[in-house]
This record gives C-alpha cells, sequence and structure tokens, in this order.
C-alpha cells in the first residue's frame, strides 16, 4: 500500500536537489580546507587514503563548486541541477560569470531549472557581457559562433546577427475574417504539380 505523502513529488524532488547542492558546496568546502592542511605532494595521498567513493576529478569538481559559491553567494540560494554548477564552476573566460548569475537569478530563484535551459541562460548572460544588449536568440547565436573566431567567416556573421532588428511578427486574421470556403485552403499539392 503506498504511504499518502504530505509533500508533493515535485516537493520532494526539489528537496533532493536542494540537499545535493548543499553537499556539494559543503564536500567542496572540506576538501578545501583538507588540501589546504596539507604539505606539497601531501593531498593526493591523502584523498586516496581517506577512501572517499568519488574519483579525484569528482573532487576537483566539489571544490570549484565551492570556491564559485564562496565567490558568489547569490549561487547557494539558486535552484540549479548539479550538472549546471559544475559547468558554473568551470566556466570560461570569468569575466562573464557575473552577467551570467544576473540572468540565471531571474529564471532559477524559485524552481528547478532543468540542465538544457541553464545552458541557453548561461548562453545570453555571457552574450549580453561580451555584446551588449540584444534579443536572447541573438546572443545566443553570438554566443553559438565563438569556437569560429579567427576563421574568415567569423566576423561577417558576428556582424549579420548584431545588425539583425527584430521584425514584429504578422499577426493572424481572427478566425471570423478568415475564409471557409474550400478554394481559399492552401492547396496540399506540390508546385510543380498544380
Amino acid at each position: 500500500m503506498k504511504r499518502k505523502n504530505v509533500r508533493s513529488l515535485g516537493e520532494i524532488a526539489d528537496s533532493i536537489h536542494r540537499l545535493e547542492r548543499a553537499n556539494i558546496k559543503d564536500i567542496g568546502d572540506a576538501l578545501l580546507e583538507a588540501k589546504s592542511q596539507c604539505e606539497h605532494g601531501e593531498w593526493l595521498q591523502w584523498f586516496n587514503d581517506a577512501g572517499f567513493a568519488w574519483s579525484l576529478v569528482t573532487a576537483e569538481r566539489y571544490m570549484r563548486v565551492a570556491k564559485l559559491c564562496a565567490k558568489f553567494v547569490s549561487v547557494t540560494n539558486l535552484k540549479l541541477a548539479a550538472t549546471t554548477l559544475y559547468e558554473l564552476a568551470d566556466h570560461e573566460p570569468e569575466e562573464d560569470l557575473p552577467e551570467i548569475i544576473k540572468e540565471l537569478t531571474k529564471h532559477a530563484a524559485k524552481a528547478l531549472m532543468p540542465p538544457h535551459d541553464a545552458r541557453r541562460v548561461i548562453k545570453i548572460g555571457a552574450g549580453r557581457r561580451r555584446f551588449g544588449d540584444y534579443p536572447e536568440a541573438t546572443l545566443v547565436q553570438l554566443v553559438d559562433l565563438d569556437p569560429g573566431v579567427g576563421k574568415p567567416w567569423h566576423d561577417k556573421a558576428v556582424a549579420a546577427l548584431k545588425s539583425r532588428r527584430r521584425t514584429p511578427t504578422r499577426r493572424r486574421a481572427p478566425s471570423s475574417a478568415r475564409s471557409t470556403a474550400s478554394d481559399a485552403r492552401p492547396s496540399t499539392k506540390p508546385r510543380w504539380m498544380r
């Protein structure tokens, strides 16, 4: 028999994510404390002897997240998945982080933001710092062009995106104004067959 919980499944998931975020930061803080007490060359030996259930790579991620949270205290209040915290801790260039965190604060303060949505918001924040105030879709595209820096097409593509203006969307006529006659409907035949 299923036991009826007072909390909804969504609330339980939020609680688990909050614990996970807090644990990552707290474990990272403890690892940084231990590393600071080790002499040069002792850290790896201490880590291996401690018998943790995670790898050195994971421990390093925890420490980077702890450093990020120390630098940007508001990150601890954001409802982000662990993968997003790792991405933020590894983000380059670091100068983007204040604007990225500002953007994330707009969207991830109340509800858990899935990683794919967070990646888009990270691009928007980075784009806003690098390129200024453009529509969000344009900022994402501008950041997506970053791997092409130095290639012959890059500067032209950036200029083209920056010059685009938002065009007003065409409004569809109200349903009462639309024709319902069958001849007003578009043909389903390809053009070459008409």
